[in-house]
């Protein structure tokens, strides 16, 4: 860190860390909600779920928005995922798959399920246990991501103090 030649050039220093502080909010947020969209995905792809892969058909992510505070508030995240991600995250019960009875762009009215080249109408789906990747991941993020946060704060600090 700088040193300061006089009392007065030290208290504009100071003066300026909070002004520093918040004008590096939204870096410091999206760096670290950026930080917890990468252990999630880590997390996925550590316990069979690349984040290029499909799940029923469709693709799936992790998205983060960062929400402006209001009145006064301090701005936050929401970390949320994308696609049919809950179907592999949580337990499914065991259900019956039917014919489906509404057609999708063309295609038949009646869709059948099959099975290594048979067809069958319906078919018992026995129900899945849930991986649990976002609660796994919670607790590394509720480790690393203030670190990384305040790294960044001592960032935007030592810019100001040098």
């Amino acid at each position: 860190m700088g040193t300061s030649v006089s009392v007065s050039k030290f208290v504009t220093k100071i003066e300026h860390l909070g002004t520093a502080t918040e004008r590096n909010q939204l870096k410091i947020l999206n760096r670290g909600a950026l930080t917890a969209k990468n252990i999630i995905l880590s997390q996925a792809a550590s316990q069979g779920m690349p984040a290029n892969a499909k799940l029923a058909g469709k693709p799936w992510g992790v998205k983060y928005k960062i929400v402006p505070g209001i009145g006064g508030a301090a701005p936050t995240a929401e970390i949320g995922f994308r696609g049919p991600f809950h179907l592999v995250e949580r337990d499914t019960k065991p259900h019956l798959i039917g014919v489906r009875k509404r057609a999708r762009r063309g295609q038949n009215k009646k869709k059948a399920l099959s099975f290594k080249g048979v067809v069958v109408a319906n078919a018992e789906h026995p129900g899945t246990k849930g991986k649990g990747i976002f609660a796994n991941a919670q607790k590394t993020i509720r480790v690393v991501v203030p670190k990384v946060m305040a790294g960044e704060v001592v960032n935007a600090w030592r810019a100001v103090m040098k």
